[in-house]
């Protein structure tokens, strides 16, 4: 659960090695996007790593 309340599923993946780090997990924050692609358990997808800094 976010900050916010939200619930938003998460991808559990096979670890792979991405920017010098371990990633296993992804969240599915867009919907639309898994439903439109039709990604579905089982399919190999594509891990890009996504740095966003937030600034106050």
């Amino acid at each position: 659960m976010g900050r916010t309340g939200v619930l938003t599923p998460t991808a559990v993946l096979d670890p792979v090695r991405v920017a010098g780090t371990t990633v296993q997990r992804a969240s599915l924050h867009n919907e639309d996007l898994i439903r439109e692609k039709d990604i579905r358990i089982g399919d190999q997808v594509v891990v890009k790593k996504r740095v966003i800094s937030f600034q106050k």
